[in-house]
Formats: structure tokens, C-alpha cells, sequence
């Protein structure tokens, strides 16, 4: 995959003299152009994690789940309105520890890798010195599901300042009790912060979030996986976590410096979106179009180049369907 830095004098060229943040910015749209003609190599990846079941937040550059297995079993994937079909299962076999058909289901975004399972204050812990001081306000709601607000410079807001000091978490004296996050707003950091709960001893509590120096607004996708007898990450017969593979899409993050990578490795290709983009700017459509449809029609032809010679059947599924199951062909 390209960096920046490799296009950084060609992108110039095409775009014009301009500053850094909008070379930035147009780089970013061609990137997303380029991202919506299809599933290419660069954009796909694989993560194996270890789980119980249930709901799990996913890394955050996983923006689509395409596939998983557990345990080296494929099952199948329902989308979130699944359980409300009327003619369908529903959450009958959710918490079954042996339920008989296995399915993942996709879950919406989340700003926290986990939610809060006993309400409690939020504190945030600093990798960097020079993040003193930096805004980190969480919204959510306490245990009686009301809005947690607070008040600043006399002025009633939503959400909470979460105090930022390197070396100590703060926790203030009058800091809201969170029983559920749901946004989460912070500053560029230099470093990571990470978000924990802390309970009444001051020292302990649950990790929530672990956020990097760029992330200002963070959503992480998650889904939801069956609760499972056999495990593969441990021979034990106790209580063990289940070995979860997982192939998706990658996320288009924005581009922010020159040595940030760019999803493709086609120079040409690029600068044929960059081009576009600059068009469509220039309200010209016409050009752009066609400087578009040149950037698709390269990147499909290398793709098409890098498909092996493999085998991929149609995945059938006649589960709560009518099917004459004699009705096959031979």
C-alpha cells in the first residue's frame, strides 16, 4: 500500500498549490471514491479473537463484517432487524449454552468497547504528559435513565468534562455516576487515553475505552455471537473463551499527515479519483465522470489479475424457509 509521502508531489501537481489539511481533505475523498466501487484486496482483512459469546466490539478499523467462523465452524450472518421478523426464531436459542443453530448478528456502533455493568464514575488514565489538560466529555445517561448533565462556567450543558491529568486519574468530587455511555468527544491527544470505570476503593474498576491520539468522535462496530458448548483457545473443561475468526472491510479513516497509508497501491489509479475530485469541485460533472469511471475501470481490471483460480460456491441456507427438501436438482 502507498503512504502520502510516495504521491505527495503528484497529488500537488493535480490538485494545484494548495496547504496541507486541503491536499489532505481531497486525498480522503478520492480514497472514498475509489473504496465504493467494490471490495478490493487492500480494503479486506482478518482478525482472530477470543471470546465468550455475546456482544463484542470490534477494532476500529473494521467498518463491515463479511464472514465468521467459530471455532472453524462458518455460521451465519442475520442483520439486527433478524430477531424482529415475526416468522422468524426471534432470541429463543441467544442464551442457550447448546443452541442448536449457530448465527452471528450485526450490531450498530458503540462508543465504548464495552458497556457498564455496575454504574460508576469514569476516569481517564494518559499515556502522554502533554495531554494535560485536554477535553474529554462523556454523554450517557445514570441509573435512572436520565441525561447526565453538568454544569460549566454557570452554563448547564450535556455530558460530562472527564479531567485529564498524566500520571492519576481525577476523579471530582461531584462527578456524575454513568450507568450507559453514548457518545464520546475528546480533543487530538499526542498519545492514547484509556477510559475506565472506578468503584468506591478508588483503584479498581473496568476498561471502556482505549482511544488513540486521533480518534475525536469514536464508533466501533459490533456484533453479536452465540453462546457456544465446544472452545478452541483452551483444552480446559471449565468456562473458556470460544477462538472467533472474522474477515471484513477495512474503515477509510481520514488522512491527516504524510505518513499516513493510503488503502491502494496504484499511483495511477489515484490520481484518476484525485482528478475527479477536483472536477466535481469545479462543478464540473462531465469531467469528472469520466475521470471517475477511468479510476473503477483500472481498479477492477488489477483486481480481476489478483482472483486465483479458486472455487466459490453459492452459500444456501433453507433455515425457516419453504423448501420441498426433496426438490433438488442432481
Amino acid at each position: 500500500m502507498l503512504t502520502v509521502a510516495d504521491i505527495y508531489e503528484d497529488a500537488q501537481s493535480v490538485v494545484g498549490s494548495c496547504d496541507d489539511p486541503t491536499l489532505f481533505r481531497r486525498l480522503t475523498e478520492a480514497v472514498r471514491i475509489l473504496a465504493g466501487k467494490g471490495d478490493f484486496d487492500p480494503l479486506l482483512g482478518d482478525v482472530e479473537l477470543c471470546s465468550y459469546g455475546g456482544c463484542v466490539a470490534l477494532p476500529n478499523e473494521v467498518e463491515v463484517v463479511t464472514a465468521v467462523s467459530i471455532d472453524g465452524q462458518p455460521i451465519t450472518g442475520r442483520n439486527r432487524w433478524f430477531n424482529y421478523h415475526i416468522n422468524g426464531p426471534g432470541e429463543r436459542h441467544r442464551w442457550q449454552q447448546c443452541s442448536g443453530w449457530q448465527y452471528w448478528r450485526d450490531g450498530a456502533q458503540s462508543p465504548v468497547i464495552q458497556d457498564i455493568t455496575v454504574p460508576a464514575k469514569i476516569v481517564a488514565f494518559l499515556s502522554q504528559p502533554e495531554d494535560n489538560g485536554k477535553k474529554i466529555r462523556v454523554f450517557g445517561t445514570d441509573l435512572a435513565g436520565n441525561t447526565i448533565r453538568s454544569k460549566e462556567n454557570d452554563v448547564w450543558v450535556d455530558g460530562y468534562l472527564i479531567p485529564t491529568v498524566f500520571g492519576s486519574p481525577v476523579q471530582a468530587e461531584d462527578a456524575p455516576v454513568f450507568a450507559r455511555v453514548t457518545r464520546v468527544l475528546k480533543d487530538q491527544f499526542v498519545g492514547w487515553v484509556r477510559l475506565s470505570t472506578i468503584d468506591g476503593s478508588d483503584d479498581t474498576g473496568a476498561l471502556i475505552g482505549l482511544y488513540q491520539w486521533w480518534e475525536t468522535d469514536p464508533q466501533y462496530k459490533r456484533i453479536h455471537l452465540p453462546r457456544l458448548c465446544k472452545t478452541a483457545c483452551n483444552s480446559s473443561e471449565v468456562l473458556t473463551p470460544h477462538l472467533v475468526r472474522i474477515s471484513f472491510r477495512r474503515r477509510i479513516f481520514k488522512i491527516r499527515s504524510k505518513e499516513d497509508i493510503i488503502p491502494f497501491d496504484n499511483s495511477i489509479v489515484l490520481m484518476e479519483a484525485l482528478r475527479a475530485v477536483k472536477y466535481y469541485g469545479d462543478n464540473d460533472l462531465a469531467s469528472g465522470s469520466g475521470h471517475e469511471a477511468t479510476a473503477a475501470r483500472l481498479l477492477t481490471e488489477e483486481q480481476n489479475t489478483r482472483i486465483p483460480p479458486v472455487v466459490s460456491p453459492v452459500q444456501i441456507s433453507d433455515q425457516n424457509m419453504l423448501v420441498d427438501k426433496t426438490d433438488y436438482m442432481n
